[in-house]
This record gives C-alpha cells, sequence and structure tokens, in this order.
C-alpha cells in the first residue's frame, strides 16, 4: 500500500502538531506500507528519523495557492497513492487523481 501524507504545515501549531503526531506513531507502528510526505525536506529533517519506508517528496509551494494545488495534484498522479491525507481544510476543491479500488475480491 502507498499512502500520501500533505505535510506542509507540519511545524505549524495545531494541525502541525497533529501531523508530527501521526508522522512519528506512523513511523513506530508500521514498517510495510510506503509513506510519501508531500511537503518541505527541512521540516522532515527536524522531525524524528523515520524508517526506510518514509519518503519525501518535495513540494515548497503553500497549499493556499493555485500553484501549490497543481503540483500537489500532479505529485499525486504521478505516485498513484492508494491513500491521501491532507489534515487541514482547504480553499480549493480537493479532486484528486485517486482511483477507487476494490480489494475484497
Amino acid at each position: 500500500m502507498k499512502i500520501a501524507l500533505d505535510i506542509r504545515r507540519m511545524t505549524e501549531f495545531g494541525i502541525g502538531t497533529y501531523t508530527r503526531n501521526v508522522v512519528r506513531t506512523l513511523g513506530r507502528l508500521d514498517r510495510q506500507t510506503k509513506y510519501f510526505l508531500i511537503g518541505s525536506p527541512e521540516k522532515v529533517k527536524r522531525s524524528v528519523p523515520l524508517p526506510a519506508n518514509f519518503h519525501t517528496v518535495p513540494l515548497l509551494e503553500p497549499d493556499t495557492t493555485t500553484k501549490g494545488y497543481f503540483e500537489f495534484r500532479t505529485i499525486l498522479k504521478r505516485l498513484d497513492c492508494d491513500l491521501v491525507h491532507i489534515p487541514h481544510l482547504f480553499w480549493l476543491p480537493r479532486a484528486l487523481p485517486l482511483s477507487v479500488r476494490d480489494d475484497r475480491s
């Protein structure tokens, strides 16, 4: 499984604290899933050391800009993740390029 996490607000108070805690906890609990941390690589370096299944995908544009929105979508298309976690509200509609998969068969 591949999961993308939007970490652009990771160093802020409130939602950033939540995001840091999610990343740290997943790093301790899950060594199988591939995690893609989308945002500034510097923010990840300030966090705790993460296992090898965590990968930083650089995105320096803010989440409040149109350019940041489209770059985020482009990254998601390229990564073809199963799940995306965006832990904050956004001012543009969220039409994400994810396909619906039914793994029950």
